[in-house]
């Protein structure tokens, strides 16, 4: 493979594309549109650290794909000052009948197609706000085990005929119901005992996390926004918290239009020449906020008349989905009008 030589290219771009794998990275470098080496490392950055001192003295921009591995190389490349992005796998361009797919294909392609200036960024947060989301994506992930659990319950309830009614929770009472039901013999009460104490001892560990997270919302840098978000009727803690930790900051967004474009409210759409359909949602962005959205909508219709008129009017002409979903980008809309204002939520002021 053909070695930089500085005395050609100096002060010149150095495009760098990293295909990241737990174990390895591979490395390509352009320059003006030659690929200068392809090379496969250990995933360790002393690696890395030996690769930039040979382009000391060059600009060099780098990216790789967003994935499972985090943020951890964004850091220390940036720390180390090259100018590195990471790119969403899902706006990468395709070449159509491209069917071959390596590591060092994949590491050409992302610093060629960087030289082009064809590839998007997604936003990396700082340390900090990926350090305390960590608090709810874990408890997001309790409550789907708690769920999980919950439903085996009442699976094994209708299995075997034990007829009784369910709420959304398990209570001390229902509890006591299920374990002296008549006829359960040891191993069944053994059984259905195990699964009650696994869901009691979720529920603990969300009573916890609640206790976390609002500590949270107390704390310096998000008391102030969330007791703002809060002010607007439907929206509750997890919602606003999650609003800091899940998306960027409300200035980076031009408008409340490219607010909704990011959070993938917005209506796909499906036109040539004389010929224009728009379709679903497009679903892009974080799902976790746009579902946490929708879910405050369906609320906010019972605190904002102002809302519930402009859904009952959608609704009238396009149907309660899309209605409830118009109503949630411009919830979001209104929650980043307020944060820029600083100013609480009134009924009908805010667009």
């Amino acid at each position: 493979m053909r070695k930089i030589v500085k005395r050609n290219l100096g002060g010149k771009e150095i495009f760098m594309g990293i295909d990241v794998h737990e174990r390895t990275w591979r490395v390509s470098c352009f320059c003006e549109g030659e690929e200068l080496e392809n090379q496969e490392m250990p995933s360790e950055y002393k690696h890395m650290r030996r690769l930039l001192d040979r382009y000391k003295g060059f600009q060099i921009r780098a990216v790789y794909e967003a994935g499972p591995f985090g943020y951890p190389l964004h850091d220390r490349l940036k720390a180390d000052g090259v100018d590195i992005i990471v790119t969403p796998p899902s706006k990468i361009p395709m070449e159509s009948g491209d069917r071959v797919k390596t590591d060092k294909r994949d590491a050409r392609k992302l610093a060629h197609l960087l030289s082009c200036g064809l590839l998007k960024a997604v936003n990396v947060p700082d340390v900090r706000k990926r350090e305390d989301r960590e608090l709810l994506r874990t408890r997001e992930q309790i409550v789907r085990h708690r769920r999980h659990t919950f439903q085996q319950i009442l699976g094994k309830l209708r299995f075997h005929g034990m007829r009784t009614r369910f709420r959304a929770v398990i209570s001390k009472a229902k509890r006591s119901e299920i374990l002296s039901y008549p006829g359960l013999n040891e191993n069944m009460r053994f059984a259905f005992e195990e699964l009650l104490n696994l869901y009691d001892f979720q529920t603990k560990q969300l009573q916890s996390f609640r206790r976390r997270v609002l500590a949270l919302a107390e704390s310096e840098g998000y008391r102030r926004g969330v007791d703002i978000l809060r002010g607007i009727p439907g929206v509750g803690l997890i919602t606003a918290i999650s609003w800091f930790l899940e998306l960027p900051a409300m200035k980076d967004f031009e408008s409340n239009e490219k607010l909704g474009s990011y959070l993938g409210l917005t209506p796909s759409e499906y036109s040539s020449g004389e010929s224009q359909r728009q379709g679903r949602i497009t679903r892009c962005g974080n799902a976790r906020v746009r579902a946490l959205l929708v879910q405050c909508a369906w609320k906010m219709l019972d605190g904002d008349k102002v809302m519930r008129q402009f859904y009952d009017r959608i609704k009238r002409r396009r149907g309660g989905k899309r209605a409830i979903v118009a109503v949630a980008r411009k919830l979001g809309g209104r929650m980043r009008t307020v944060l820029l204002k600083n100013e609480p939520y009134q009924v009908g002021l805010f667009n």
